[in-house]
């Protein structure tokens, strides 16, 4: 007779358990058939909270570093979810706007913040959600999703080449540098090249908000020209205020 035990952990993401409960699993084999009358559940709960270390002192703790304790020890707390103890300022709920260091602030799994932003990719569809799932096909139409709800100010754009020129909406920022599976690095790094090919113009817009039109980390290409010695010009920005370009 073989036997096996279990106990359920709380997983990064899940919701903390109101209580601990351990379920022990007592199977039991017989020549290599498992019958339903050959599996037993043991069950017991305590009425304590888990508990998991949080090292850095934000208020959130890790996972993995958890107990069952009904005495908390110190620095534990019951809020987990953190994903980096060491340091203070990344946390979940942390403010999390894509910047130069590429990191996950928020612990959402990616370098901004999944819940204010529309998500473009070469292979999106240009749909009502935008979402990190259901990605957008168009810098263009993200931005126009993006105006019409008021939750979301950011676009964030895969790796890609995208054609057709974008007009900069007062209040919105256009980031790049995210390859296919989301993951943030410089503009200049393989596999993380997002390329707007057509040309960006921002014209009447002023900052507001204390929220800066913006594109970062981007490649801009402007439109062919119209004709033998023609201008192209790749980022246009006329009576307006505020604009913010780095990393072009």
């Amino acid at each position: 007779m073989k036997k096996h035990c279990a106990f359920l952990r709380p997983l990064r993401g899940s919701p903390a358990w109101p209580h601990v409960v351990h379920v022990f699993a007592l199977l039991a084999f017989a020549g290599g058939a498992r019958a339903a009358n050959e599996l037993i559940f043991l069950s017991g709960f305590e009425d304590c909270a888990p508990a998991f270390a949080d090292a850095d002192g934000d208020g959130w703790g890790d996972e993995l570093r958890g107990t069952d304790n009904c005495t908390r020890p110190a620095s534990y707390v019951v809020a987990f979810g953190d994903c980096n103890d060491g340091e203070q300022t990344v946390h979940p709920g942390a403010p999390d706007a894509p910047d130069a260091s590429f990191g996950d602030a928020n612990c959402d799994g990616i370098d901004g913040d999944v819940v204010r932003a529309a998500f473009v990719a070469p292979g999106g569809v240009d749909g009502p959600a935008c979402s990190i799932d259901a990605p957008c096909a168009t810098v263009a139409h993200a931005l126009a999703r993006v105006a019409a709800d008021s939750a979301r100010d950011h676009v964030y754009v895969q790796a890609g080449q995208y054609a057709g020129h974008v007009d900069l909406v007062a209040s919105e920022a256009v980031f790049g540098g995210y390859d296919a599976s989301w993951m943030r690095a410089d503009r200049d790094a393989p596999g993380h090249a997002s390329i707007i090919q057509g040309g960006v113009r921002a014209n009447g817009i002023v900052a507001s908000d204390g929220n800066a039109p913006m594109l970062e980390n981007l490649v801009v290409l402007g439109p062919d020209g119209a004709g033998a010695e023609a201008s192209s010009i790749a980022v246009r920005i006329s009576a307006s205020s505020g604009v913010v370009l780095a990393r072009l």
